[in-house]
């Protein structure tokens, strides 16, 4: 009885090792920084600068009185700033990315779209995965990247860093 327990941990311990480089590598993106989601916002250029991967979290932040987001489904759309998708009006809105491919937003504001070019894509990317030989899995900001949005990223490695000290010292017991 007690081998089978202690194979059911040694099993589950396995499993949160193997999930801890991909919880490790999740960050999260403010969009716009600390500008947000508005008209004087380069959206291009600040995705340019960044890389997404599958897991990872767009943070819209804007005025909920003045604006919003629209997640449109093709690119002609998001082209065309046409508003077909999902609204999104919190003033606070969060998007996990999770799939392969590309993601179009465009502002809920017609003129921000047609007229300021207030709309980004994203091309998300398979999951991360660390550098051979790196100890860390911890993603690293340039200083143009808002610091607090790679929080979710080191509180994710603790949880399962934790889970897995917890599971260790079951087995050992």
């Amino acid at each position: 009885m007690a081998a089978a327990n202690r194979s059911t941990t040694l099993a589950a311990l396995a499993t949160v090792i193997m999930i801890i480089p991909a919880v490790a590598m999740a960050a999260q993106h403010i969009v716009g920084d600390t500008q947000g989601w508005n008209v004087s916002v380069d959206f291009k250029k600040w995705a340019g600068d960044r890389e997404f991967y599958v897991g990872d979290i767009l943070v819209f932040n804007y005025n909920k009185s003045h604006d919003s987001v629209i997640q449109v489904r093709s690119g002609p759309d998001f082209q065309a700033c046409v508003p077909l998708g999902d609204i999104l009006d919190s003033g606070n809105d969060k998007v996990g990315l999770d799939t392969v491919g590309k993601r179009w937003f465009i502002s809920g504001v017609a003129a921000h779209c047609a007229d300021s070019q207030q709309k980004l894509v994203v091309d998300v990317e398979g999951v991360a995965a660390a550098a051979p030989g790196s100890g860390s899995t911890t993603p690293v900001s340039d200083p143009n990247t808002n610091a607090a949005a790679y929080s979710v990223a080191a509180g994710g490695f603790v949880a399962a860093a934790a889970a897995a000290s917890v599971a260790l010292a079951i087995v050992l017991a």
